[in-house]
């Protein structure tokens, strides 16, 4: 166990040169996943009557089509990041050949290390693009929702638990969907 997380810590610290860029493609990916649970929630004050139809579908498609840019801007960032680690550590590795080559190399099959080599390190960009980001986006969106969702929130109905009107059947519809 104490292996992988230092190979966990040691392929996250490969990331640090790309930090900010990291750090654009969670924010990116908070706010898709926040416009996404926002189609719920205007459909929901809609059919409430505390929003009108025409502004649930005009919000509804502003959210559909932010939510598209924004996941796709993230997916960007995240490859990019991915593909510039992943050049980075064939970098390395092939410096590393190099170095053992001709000599240490000489009984064995250089193409089936080659294509060893290449796709182990292929492995690597699942990680990279589809693994801290998500994670992070997982962990941080499940905070939000943990403060504004009152089934989750013990200190929401701390505050409110003697307000049971019918002003706040609608709010925990809303919140509810999220």
């Amino acid at each position: 166990m104490k292996d992988k997380i230092k190979l966990i810590i040691s392929l996250l610290k490969l990331v640090r040169p790309f930090l900010m860029i990291m750090l654009l493609a969670i924010i990116l990916g908070m706010l898709g996943h926040l416009t996404a649970t926002f189609i719920t929630i205007f459909i929901i004050l809609a059919f409430c009557k505390v929003i009108s139809f025409s502004l649930a579908v005009k919000l509804i498609i502003l959210c559909a089509f932010s939510r598209g840019i924004l996941r796709y801007i993230e997916q960007a960032c995240n490859h990019y990041i991915a593909f510039k680690v992943l050049a980075h550590i064939r970098h390395l590795v092939f410096e590393k050949l190099r170095e053992l080559a001709p000599a240490k190399l000489e009984n064995e099959d250089k193409g089936n290390i080659i294509a060893m080599l290449t796709s182990d390190v292929e492995l690597l960009e699942v990680f990279f693009a589809h693994t801290i980001s998500p994670v992070m986006i997982a962990f941080i969106y499940s905070i939000i929702i943990a403060q504004i969702n009152p089934f989750y929130n013990i200190g929401y109905f701390k505050e409110r638990r003697n307000l049971w009107t019918t002003k706040l059947i609608p709010e925990m519809l809303i919140l509810s969907a999220v």
